[in-house]
């Protein structure tokens, strides 16, 4: 009887881990929405309020509608006043008119400070613009022995008193999920190239890793100069 019940009960445990397992990302899922949702309707719902009790009669505003109040609808307007904006600034004189707007928030003292590194965070996602990172390479990082993913973002020379120069890589190390980590100067020969996209450097660390090639292929370590 005994060992009856410590069956049932691992059998429970398992189903109910299964079950765990299979509804967070149905939950995350729905959290998300809900909270794009909420977002929307804060910023569209008096146009959707309007929009809503001019269309429809006073009968019709009931249940989700009721009151002319529609997240689902806010979500929707708020999404093609979005691609109607992107259109207007894919136009070239939308474009100009946009930046102008743009240069004259950036030299706002304060706001132009965190509306700048917001506009550098949003052109990051920019598809079509070129990204901001080389390559992907390994890095020796935080310790020899220990390879790091990194993102090459540009060159830098290192040169000290006896005129010696070093060639380094200025590497981004993200800290997900608040971040960047830091940016490391580390010398060239001592990073490994990899197959890795920029993309897929991404998605390895957004995912914690878990979204990856199984093999990453790096390039031969290159031989360090003599002295």
């Amino acid at each position: 009887m005994r060992g009856f019940w410590k069956d049932a009960r691992a059998l429970i445990q398992a189903y109910w881990l299964k079950g765990l397992i299979w509804s967070i990302p149905m939950v995350l899922t729905l959290w998300i929405l809900s909270v794009v949702f909420s977002i929307a309707d804060r910023i569209m719902s008096p146009v959707t309020r309007t929009l809503l009790n001019a269309l429809l009669p006073d009968w019709l505003l009931v249940g989700p509608i009721a009151g002319g109040e529609s997240p689902i609808v806010s979500f929707v307007l708020l999404a093609l006043l979005l691609t109607i904006l992107g259109g207007f600034v894919s136009w070239r004189y939308g474009e100009k008119l946009v930046r102008t707007l743009d240069s004259w928030i950036k030299r706002v003292p304060g706001v132009g400070l965190i509306y700048r590194s917001t506009r550098t965070i949003a052109e990051f996602f920019d598809g079509s613009k070129p990204s901001p990172f080389e390559r992907v390479v390994l890095v020796p990082y935080p310790h020899p022995g220990v390879y790091t993913v990194a993102f090459v973002a540009g060159h830098a020379t290192i040169k000290d008193l006896s005129g010696k120069d070093t060639d380094c890589l200025k590497v981004v190390i993200p800290n997900p999920p608040t971040g960047v980590q830091g940016i490391v100067l580390v010398p060239e020969h001592l990073a490994r190239d990899t197959c890795l996209t920029v993309e897929q450097g991404i998605q390895f660390y957004v995912s914690l890793g878990m979204v990856s090639p199984p093999v990453i292929t790096v390039a031969e370590a290159p031989e360090k100069t003599s002295e």
